[in-house]
Formats: structure tokens, C-alpha cells, sequence
């Protein structure tokens, strides 16, 4: 049983219209992926945590770990 699209699938399990065609102008969801946009917010979310994550680990790479355990 093949469903041509997810609005059709959960429209069948629930029993309900899921876009009732008198409110909404459309007869699906209208989706468009850019492959640019995906990879300049993957490459940014990377740099970011890359970044963020050396920051604390230089700072502790800094300390002297003899110093840093006599005053904890």
C-alpha cells in the first residue's frame, strides 16, 4: 500500500482531511530543497561548533594541571 504523499498517509490513519481544500489553495505541501542553502547552514553549524568547542579547550590547555587540581 503506497501512499503518494504524507498528507495523504495521515488523512487515511486518522480519518481526517488533513488540508481542507476550501481553506487552503493548495493541494500539497509546497517544498523546494536548495542544496546551496543546505550546505552553507551545515558548514556554518559546523564552524560554530568547531569554534565554540576549541575555545574552552584552549583555555584548558593553558593550565598547568598540577596548579588546577591543588585548587579544586
Amino acid at each position: 500500500m503506497a501512499y503518494a504523499t504524507a498528507e495523504q498517509f495521515i488523512a487515511k490513519v486518522t480519518g481526517q482531511e488533513i488540508f481542507d481544500r476550501s481553506v487552503y489553495y493548495f493541494d500539497k505541501i509546497p517544498t523546494h530543497i536548495d542544496p546551496t542553502g543546505i550546505t552553507i547552514i551545515a558548514c556554518g553549524a559546523i564552524s560554530v561548533a568547531v569554534l565554540f568547542s576549541m575555545l574552552p579547550a584552549l583555555r584548558a590547555a593553558m593550565l598547568h594541571p598540577v596548579r588546577a587540581l591543588r585548587y579544586e
